[in-house]
């Protein structure tokens, strides 16, 4: 569920909380969204916002990365330039 959201932020922009729900099969399958939710908001991959009460919930991508992303490790095979 981690990687479909992950997926699904990466076409949109942004999209409504109440959205992630529409499709599941199952409670289980809501609490595992749930979860992979709250864990890339943990991360700051994803951020939520709500701008009244009892409003839509907009989910974003956040401004943290991943460290298991490729793009995001460091290249052990160039030496590292210091500033001096």
């Amino acid at each position: 569920k981690i990687q479909v959201l992950r997926n699904r932020i990466a076409l949109e922009s942004q999209f409504v909380f109440m959205e992630l729900f529409e499709s599941a099969a199952s409670r289980n399958e809501v609490v595992a969204t749930f979860l992979a939710l709250l864990e890339l908001i943990r991360l700051k991959l994803l951020k939520i916002d709500q701008e009244s009460n009892y409003g839509e919930i907009v989910i974003t991508q956040g401004d943290g990365h991943d460290d298991d992303d490729p793009q995001n490790k460091v290249n052990l095979d160039q030496p590292e330039v210091v500033a001096g």
